[in-house]
């Protein structure tokens, strides 16, 4: 794209897909990792 050339298309411009930088996943493990959960709920009543 950014060298505009063309751009291919495949399965008749049905196909979607998305990017994700890793950079961004990362991040986003290490934010839940460095959550403090409860290990378990005591409310439930089993």
């Amino acid at each position: 794209m950014l060298q505009r050339k063309p751009i291919r298309g495949f399965n008749h411009g049905e196909m979607w897909r998305d990017f994700t930088y890793i950079d961004d996943v990362v991040d986003g493990v290490v934010a839940v990792l460095d959550m403090e959960l409860p290990l378990f709920d005591r409310t439930v009543g089993y």
